[in-house]
């Protein structure tokens, strides 16, 4: 047997998991609070506009990708990784309705250290039940919670990035309004949240990542959204809010639903 045949092999294994993994992932999904959430803001505000902070590829367990491609929303998807948005810019260029912006929102501008998680030797970047740049963050702690990746520590790679805060993005294309706004930036998302009281932002939902916070910073995190008003739904990996003022469909339906999967948590070290 020649050297290459068990690369493609390998190859094709890693293609046939990819496809059982994202069919598990659609049947599971259809089943989410979160999902359904959306789906029911994007019949109550079908010109919404939203803000994606780690947008990845705009395909790969993407929350908006549905909705984005059957509704009028508007908004700005936010990747810092080059080859990521390379596909980002391959799945979105030809829609007039999606800005996309090739960096990291963080807690000032310019360009800071960014973490990534390198294959092993031999490995594909694209064999981990999708890619390994899914894993990028500005958080290398963050990063070691990926502890079931073996000798993570020692895979987790620094590059730098361009970085802007979220009120710089927002400045840059004129935006006033955020309708929507889904964080998903491996372990970095509090930092970004914290973003939104003094940027004067408020998303009538939010969507954000906890499984890779640390303890006290998911608590933190649910603490500050619950004092600007939010009301707050946990599930799988994501934590859905709410500005739930306003008594309308949309509360109501949001009153009625129920995580379909419990919490993904991450414990202090």
């Amino acid at each position: 047997m020649s050297a290459a045949r068990p690369s493609a092999i390998r190859r094709a294994a890693a293609g046939v998991r990819r496809r059982l993994f994202g069919l598990r992932m659609r049947r599971l999904a259809r089943k989410l609070a979160g999902r359904k959430l959306l789906a029911a803001f994007a019949e109550v505000s079908p010109e919404a506009f939203f803000i994606e902070v780690g947008a990845n590829d705009g395909w790969q367990g993407d929350h908006l990708r549905p909705l984005i491609l059957t509704t009028r929303w508007r908004g700005i998807m936010v990747e810092p990784q080059p080859d990521a948005f390379r596909r980002l810019r391959q799945n979105y260029e030809a829609n007039e309705r999606v800005i996309l912006e090739n960096v990291a929102i963080s807690a000032r501008d310019g360009r800071l250290p960014f973490y990534e998680v390198a294959p092993p030797p031999g490995e594909s970047p694209l064999e981990l039940f999708g890619s390994y740049d899914l894993l990028g963050s500005l958080s290398r702690e963050a990063l070691l919670g990926h502890d079931w990746i073996a000798g993570v520590e020692q895979r987790i790679v620094r590059t730098e990035v361009d970085c802007m805060r979220l009120d710089s993005l927002c400045r840059k294309h004129g935006v006033e309004r955020v309708d929507l706004l889904i964080v998903d930036t491996e372990g970095y998302d509090y930092e970004i949240l914290k973003q939104l009281e003094p940027s004067g932002l408020r998303p009538r939902v939010i969507g954000y990542e906890h499984a890779l916070l640390l303890e006290h910073e998911r608590q933190e995190c649910k603490r500050m959204l619950r004092d600007l008003g939010y009301e707050l739904l946990e599930e799988s990996f994501d934590t859905w809010c709410l500005d739930a003022r306003t008594e309308d469909e949309l509360t109501a339906i949001w009153r009625d639903l129920r995580p379909a999967a419990p919490p993904v948590l991450r414990t202090d070290l």
